[in-house]
């Protein structure tokens, strides 16, 4: 299994004011529906049905999962602020970094990987996509690569001078090693970012 995260920034933020906004931003929860028709299952016929214990067990892990996907880490990352999530993933990241961006005039943006498969980068301002990048096995998620707006990027991170070194990062096929290099070009932490790291860092833990 390939690597995985997901994160987004504000550009010079302030962390109090971060976590300010982070209300109504959408976490991860899981699915109640999805729990209850678990419950209603039954093994197969020759074992026996989930017994009460059992389901109170089910039903505590749920909850104690539930309140882990509404549990951010917020910290300054460089010239941004990060927020960070256990649960966020490829598939949730954009929608939590465009409710935020809605709340500001600041620029933000939003990295992921999935499976060292797919690789995203996108900027946002006032809710709206400015570009993104997409690259690696788009196809086999029905998705299109993207090399994304040079200009945008590079203005976005101060590296205007550096516009062909960031192009040719973005268009290198091993995603592991884009993101270190990226990592570098921006001067900022963009992966291997968790929760126990987060907390040595200085970042403040809080639940929305």
């Amino acid at each position: 299994m390939g690597a995985k995260f997901a994160h987004f920034s504000i550009f010079q933020m302030d962390v109090e004011e971060a976590i300010k906004l982070l209300g109504g931003v959408p976490g991860t929860p899981m699915n109640a529906d999805r729990l209850e028709a678990f419950m209603k299952k039954t093994s197969p016929s020759d074992f026996k049905p989930l017994t009460d214990e059992a389901k109170e067990a089910i039903t505590k892990l749920f909850n104690m999962a539930n309140k882990s996907r509404k549990e951010y880490m917020v910290g300054v990352n460089g010239k941004w602020t990060t927020v960070f999530n256990e649960w966020f993933d490829w598939s949730s990241i954009e929608e939590a970094a465009i409710t935020f961006s809605k709340k500001t005039e600041k620029i933000c943006f939003d990295i992921s990987m999935f499976d060292s498969d797919v690789f995203t980068l996108s900027v946002y301002k006032k809710g709206k996509v400015l570009t993104r990048h997409i690259s690696g096995a788009t196809e086999i998620y029905d998705k299109k690569s993207s090399l994304g707006d040079i200009d945008i990027i590079a203005d976005t991170f101060g590296i205007t001078e550096q516009k062909e070194t960031l192009q040719k990062v973005l268009e290198k096929d091993d995603l592991e090693e884009k993101v270190t290099d990226l990592e570098k070009l921006f001067n900022v932490k963009l992966w291997r970012i968790y929760t126990d790291l987060a907390k040595k860092m200085g970042w403040k833990k809080v639940t929305v």
